[in-house]
C-alpha cells in the first residue's frame, strides 16, 4: 500500500477526489438550485431570481427597478422588503407556455381566435375555442398559470407565474407585484394566458 506524507493511502485520496467529482458534476447538471445572499440587496435595475433564493439581510427595491421572479420557487429575506413607489416584483408571462398547463386554452383551427388559458377562474372562449378550466384559488392562487390557445396566426399567450416571498421583517409594498398572463398582438388571434 502507497502512502502520503500525512499516512493516507492513495486509494482514500482517489475516492475523495472521485466522491468531489460527483458533487461538482451533479450540480453542473442539476444546478445547485438555490442561492444565498450573506446581506442587504439593493435593487436598482432590472434584474432575474430564476432559482430558490434566501437574502440574509434585507431586500430594497429603488429606481424604478423591476425584478423578475422567473420559476415556481421560494425568496426568503430575513429581515425587511421594501418594493417603493415606480418599482416592481414581477412574474407576468412565467407560467406556463402556448396551450400548456392544467387549464390551456383551446386552439382554433377554423379560422380564429385562441381561447383564454384559465387560473384561477375559467379563461375566455373565442369562436368555438374552449377557455382553459379553472385551475387554481382564485383568492390565494399558489400555482403557474396555463398558457393560451393558439389562433390561426399566432401563438396563445404564456399564464402568469407565482412569486413567493417570506420576510422576517416589514413588508412595505408602494410599488407593484403582479404575476399575469401574457397577451398576443392584437391581430394575431391567440389567446391570452392565465
Amino acid at each position: 500500500m502507497v502512502t502520503n506524507s500525512d499516512g493516507i493511502s492513495c486509494i482514500t485520496h482517489r475516492l475523495i477526489y472521485f466522491a468531489i467529482w460527483l458533487v461538482v458534476f451533479w450540480l453542473g447538471v442539476h444546478g445547485a438550485h438555490a442561492l444565498t445572499i450573506g446581506g442587504d440587496l439593493v435593487v436598482s435595475s432590472g434584474t432575474t431570481f430564476d432559482e430558490e433564493t434566501t437574502i440574509n439581510g434585507n431586500l430594497t427595491l429603488i429606481n424604478e427597478a423591476i425584478l423578475t421572479v422567473d420559476g415556481d420557487f421560494q425568496i426568503i429575506v430575513t429581515g425587511d422588503v421594501t418594493v417603493e413607489i415606480g418599482t416592481a416584483i414581477t412574474a407576468d408571462g412565467k407560467g406556463y407556455g402556448a396551450t400548456s398547463g392544467p387549464g390551456a386554452g383551446g386552439t382554433n383551427s377554423g379560422g380564429g381566435a385562441g381561447a383564454g388559458g384559465g387560473h384561477g377562474g375559467r379563461g375566455g372562449g373565442a369562436n368555438g375555442s374552449t377557455g382553459g378550466l379553472y385551475t387554481d384559488s382564485g383568492l390565494l392562487p399558489d400555482e403557474l398559470g396555463s398558457g393560451g390557445g393558439n389562433g390561426t396566426r399566432i401563438e396563445g399567450g404564456a399564464g402568469g407565474g407565482v412569486i413567493r416571498i417570506a420576510a422576517g421583517g416589514t413588508f412595505t409594498l408602494d410599488g407593484t407585484i403582479t404575476t399575469d398572463g401574457n397577451s398576443t398582438s392584437n391581430h394575431g388571434n391567440g389567446g391570452i394566458g392565465g
